[in-house]
């Protein structure tokens, strides 16, 4: 992940780059994250299904983006590039239903609680078309990748031995190695900056926009309880605008995106939720 880190540093930094085309903007990015679709739901564990409870993640994410406007090509329409990073930990705990073990001895249930850790990085590229004064057409494509490991794990066992109940605590290992999924989406809607003040200073912006795609999964280990499937949902933000200057603003934004889950082990009405603020600082050339 070292290399989405320095590529990360290097599109928040570009503010200080010489400009290239004949419009273009450098975009400073800080969000906090709330990650519920990184969580799992049921995993086979040999004769056993997991459940898995857990807080979402907590991403501090950091990064930037590049956006340019060509006079020549296109002229309507602005090219966004960016790349967002962040890490994040969580408790998790998996749930585990009943089954027999080699020993003859029934578990009636299990109960593993671990530590999950997680590295993200979001890459997303969008063209902006205007269409009115305040309206403008969004199509893009998104990808995002997270490495999860599981850490200090603690496995509680309830057996029924003829007859008689035993609750053992053992310390193991779970997960030895990183697992990951990507998240490969496209998407379309709508976009809208409206002014709020005479000035043109302050300005109220929203969008709403459609996705689906698909989430591949890679386990390197035993403790994430997910699993390829198809998305589609809504991916919706509210925000304000401030020009500092005529060549700089300030932004301040809320985004959340609804994964309704259409394959896979997970029911459509069982939906995952990302959300959280984004404040970016943009300088235009």
């Amino acid at each position: 992940m070292e290399k989405y880190k320095t590529a990360s540093l290097a599109i928040a930094a570009v503010v200080l780059s010489e400009p290239i085309y004949a419009e273009v903007t450098a975009t400073a990015r800080t969000g906090y994250f709330f990650d519920d679709f990184s969580s799992g739901g049921v995993s086979s564990g040999g004769d056993v299904d997991f459940i898995v409870a857990n807080d979402p993640f907590e991403f501090p994410m950091f990064g930037g983006s590049l956006s340019a406007k060509f006079d020549s090509f296109t002229p309507n329409t602005r090219y966004t590039a960016s790349l967002l990073y962040g890490e994040a930990e969580t408790s998790r705990s998996l749930l585990g239903g009943t089954t027999i073990d080699s020993s003859s001895s029934r578990v009636s249930s299990i109960r593993i609680d671990s530590t999950a850790k997680a590295e993200r990085v979001d890459f997303e590229f969008t063209s902006e078309t205007r269409l009115t004064g305040f309206a403008n057409l969004v199509l893009g494509i998104r990808y995002e990748e997270s490495l999860i490991s599981i850490e200090d794990s603690q496995i509680t066992r309830r057996l029924l031995d003829e007859g008689s109940e035993q609750i053992l605590v053992d310390n193991a290992p779970l997960g030895d190695g990183l697992d990951w999924y990507k998240l490969y989406t496209a998407r379309a809607g709508i976009a809208s900056s409206i002014p709020i003040d005479a000035a043109n200073k302050h300005r109220a912006y929203a969008n709403g926009l459609a996705f689906a795609g698909h989430r591949e999964v890679k386990p390197g280990g035993d403790g994430v309880p997910l699993d390829e499937a198809n998305v589609l949902g809504p991916d919706l933000a509210v925000g304000y605008n401030y020009a500092l200057s005529e060549d700089v603003s300030f932004d301040l934004r809320y985004r959340a995106a609804v994964f309704f889950f259409v394959s896979g082990r997970r029911d459509f009405g069982d939906a995952k939720v990302t959300h959280g603020p984004m404040i970016s600082l943009s300088k235009r050339f």
